[in-house]
């Protein structure tokens, strides 16, 4: 990895909006995932099998499951039953080496298509996991770095109040902190390639991650004028870096979401310009700049993708063979249509969609914080804030938040603002800073691992919308303070 920056391409980010600026997006993106050629390996269907022992030490622990990330970041669950003897099967498809993550006790695994990996279990000596068949000397030296002080960062021990040289000198040494500790393991272990690749990204989405989230607690990203110093340039280059066609690291979903979150907010006021036609206008630019196949679909399967999640499907339903001339690799089109089809089960029948989701939480700590949240407010329509205190987005929304408050103060609706990931000393802080004449809720660490997981929130804000039956008719990203699109919600649901 070289140390990251590149100021000449945040300037040219905040003048040209995130429409003028896709042309440069993508070369600086598209060179590694046309480097190994790529195309699909002749089996994806994977196996994930095994045995637990001693399951009467942990008797609620009836179920092995297996969620595997897509390119949208998103969790996709399989699962299956411990039969009596302690036996388990799990059966997915997979289209590049990953690491996946497998419930409970083992956390992850690293597979390639078309691999049987087999797993022994003992309730009674968790630190004893036994992996036989495919890739099992790769399973068990990423078990031993990742299980050991090797895998330790302490990025989050700086402080946010620095200024940005000193902490990108704070991150510089940590990352440099833990290549010190790869080169011990590497060393002592000697792992083979697959391990080695995944360890290198994962060191480097770390370093990216903290800096974007020094950026961002700056409330810089809106203007995209980060002034990173010139020891610092190429951070943006040295992130193509991470985006193969062989293998991915699940965390590079997650960081490229961030990144590409981060460009939007640069996008121009489109004034009268529906949707639609933005829409379109986006993907014409990139057909006409992408020089890898595989990455124009993945920034074409997030023009679609930001639609669904807007609870937006008439782009997609007006031309469907516009969709399918597009995107045509299986591993983004599948979960691109499956998000698709929630969205539109959602729309047609939004009661039910609540059910299903708060069936799925049941006895979960996510639950009963929503159930909380709905007896308290019996009656209103609910709009939910779900920020941290290191979410620079989060706080610059908090006028407009208090603006949308005021305008609603004599009708039938509660805000509440749900604090997670940070110290309740620091949430205090900036809700008495903030002044929001709303409900507070500040979340535990296991209360907010809870609604990350059984809500699959990928990043903050993050928004839900309740009617007045306590039933959840929005949720996600879009619901942002003041913006027409919430205004229509919140309105249609009081009147």
């Amino acid at each position: 990895m070289q140390v990251p920056g590149d100021d000449a391409v945040n300037l040219y980010f905040s003048r040209k909006g995130f429409l003028g600026c896709l042309p440069a997006l993508v070369l600086l993106m598209c060179v590694a995932c046309s480097e190994s050629g790529g195309g699909y390996p002749e089996t994806t269907r994977t196996v994930i099998s095994g045995r637990v022992a001693n399951m009467d030490v942990y008797p609620d622990y009836a179920t092995m499951s297996v969620q595997v990330k897509d390119f949208r970041g998103s969790h996709k669950v399989y699962a299956d039953s411990i039969a009596p003897d302690g036996s388990f099967h799990i059966e997915f498809d997979l289209h590049h080496t990953q690491d996946i993550s497998v419930s409970p006790i083992v956390r992850n695994v690293l597979a390639r298509p078309g691999d049987s990996i087999h797993i022994e279990l003992d309730f009674k000596r968790l630190s004893e996991i036994v992996f036989t068949g495919d890739f099992d000397r790769q399973n068990r030296d990423y078990h031993a770095y990742v299980n050991s002080y090797y895998l330790l960062d302490y990025y989050h021990r700086a402080d946010m109040n620095m200024g940005l040289e000193e902490y990108l000198r704070f991150c510089d040494s940590v990352y440099m902190r833990i290549q010190e500790k790869y080169a011990e393991f590497s060393e002592l272990r000697e792992p083979g390639p697959e391990v080695r690749q995944w360890i290198s990204d994962h060191m480097d989405i770390r370093y990216y991650a903290a800096i974007f989230r020094r950026l961002s607690s700056g409330g810089m990203p809106g203007e995209m004028k980060l002034g990173l110093p010139e020891t610092h340039r190429g951070i943006f280059t040295d992130m193509e870096s991470l985006f193969r066609n062989d293998q991915l690291h699940s965390g590079v979903f997650g960081l490229m979401n961030t990144f590409l979150s981060g460009l939007s907010v640069t996008l121009p006021e489109i004034g009268d310009v529906r949707p639609d036609e933005f829409n379109r206008s986006m993907i014409e630019r990139i057909e006409d700049s992408a020089g890898s196949d595989l990455f124009r679909q993945m920034l074409t399967a997030y023009v679609y993708y930001r639609d669904f999640s807007q609870n937006r499907t008439g782009f997609y339903e007006q031309d469907p063979g516009l969709f399918d001339r597009l995107i045509a690799e299986d591993r983004i089109r599948i979960p691109l249509l499956e998000h698709y089809r929630d969205v539109r089960d959602h729309l047609s029948n939004p009661h039910l969609s609540h059910r299903e989701l708060m069936q799925g939480m049941e006895g979960t700590l996510a639950h009963q914080l929503l159930d909380s949240i709905f007896n308290a407010h019996e009656g209103k329509v609910i709009y939910m804030d779900f920020w941290t205190t290191w979410c620079g987005p989060c706080i610059a929304l908090f006028p407009s938040a208090q603006e949308m408050i005021r305008n609603y103060h004599d009708r039938d609706i509660a805000f509440v603002f749900i604090c997670m990931g940070t110290q309740e000393e620091q949430w205090a802080t900036l809700v008495e800073e903030a002044g929001l004449e709303a409900g507070h809720i500040y979340c535990t660490p296991e209360q907010t691992q809870s609604l990350y997981r059984e809500l699959q929130i990928g990043g903050h804000p993050y928004y839900m919308l309740a009617d007045n039956n306590g039933f959840i008719v929005h949720r996600g990203y879009y619901l942002t303070p003041m913006k027409p699109l919430t205004l229509e919600a919140i309105d249609l649901l009081l009147d």
